[in-house]
């Protein structure tokens, strides 16, 4: 299916969620601007080792509806993976609350690049997540590919914020595993034969990476924060690693980033 029609589709669905309908119901809008520059682009296992920018804008209605568009563009003039690292990302996400039970289900556009040298090709996803309120903040997401990979990828995820200055300062600290099945292994994780290596395809499900990030949220004022944060990410899958390293690919990952956030 054409990814702009689906991307329409999305759009579409947005506008009828967050359009207020015709009898008198209020309907509370925000909106948040980010913009992020980072040292690399980590993402489920994969490493793209070039500067980025990384800007996004944010619609929520009622706190529960939210559109996102959100992109990353190598900051660098190598184009040797480009394509694949480059791309914007559309996500209509519904997320009730419940006392401590929070949920959130929702479907993402990925939209790649368009050169005939990039591998990657536009696709979608659907999700499903469930976070307990508590200190530590559990998390589970579930991911479905149901375009080019359909296969399925997984995180489960801890988190907790440190408030050093009321209302000013705090340290926020995250980490999470990330399992994938067979199919989503071999969609991200295969290596084409070279002159020097035979063809690697993965086999089976498993756990595919570990990510931790470390973040200062600074607030400026109401309406303005910032936030330095550091992210390291390693790929657990053993037969994974040992090909990413034949192949001399990435299997770990360092990157430092400043964020800046405007809420209005």
């Amino acid at each position: 299916m054409n990814s702009r029609f689906l991307v329409s589709l999305l759009g579409l669905a947005a506008l009828t969620l967050l359009t207020p309908p015709a009898r008198a119901v209020p309907v509370e809008m925000n909106f948040e601007a980010d913009l992020k520059v980072t040292s690399s682009y980590l993402w489920r296992g994969i490493v793209n080792e070039e500067v980025c920018a990384q800007p996004a804008l944010i619609i929520r209605a009622n706190e529960e509806y939210s559109l996102t568009t959100w992109g990353t563009w190598d900051l660098t003039d190598d184009e040797t993976d480009s394509a694949e690292h480059t791309r914007m990302d559309v996500i209509l996400d519904y997320a009730p609350t419940k006392d401590i039970h929070m949920g959130n289900f929702g479907v993402v556009a990925y939209i790649y690049r368009d050169t005939s040298a990039g591998r990657a090709q536009d696709t979608f996803e659907v999700y499903a997540g469930y976070t307990l309120d508590v200190v530590t903040l559990p998390s589970l997401r579930a991911y479905y590919d149901f375009s080019e990979i359909e296969g399925f990828y997984g995180t489960f995820s801890l988190a907790h914020s440190f408030e050093l200055m009321k209302s000013r300062l705090w340290l926020d600290v995250k980490t999470s595993l990330g399992a994938a099945d067979e199919a989503y292994n071999e969609a991200k994780f295969s290596y084409p034969a070279n002159s020097d290596e035979k063809e690697f395809i993965p086999e089976g499900a498993g756990l595919v990476d570990s990510t931790t990030t470390v973040s200062l949220p600074i607030q400026i004022n109401e309406q303005f924060m910032v936030a330095p944060s550091a992210t390291y990410m390693t790929l657990l899958d053993s037969d994974i690693r040992d090909a990413a390293d034949e192949f001399d690919e990435e299997t770990d990952g360092f990157a430092g980033a400043l964020t800046a956030i405007a809420y209005f």
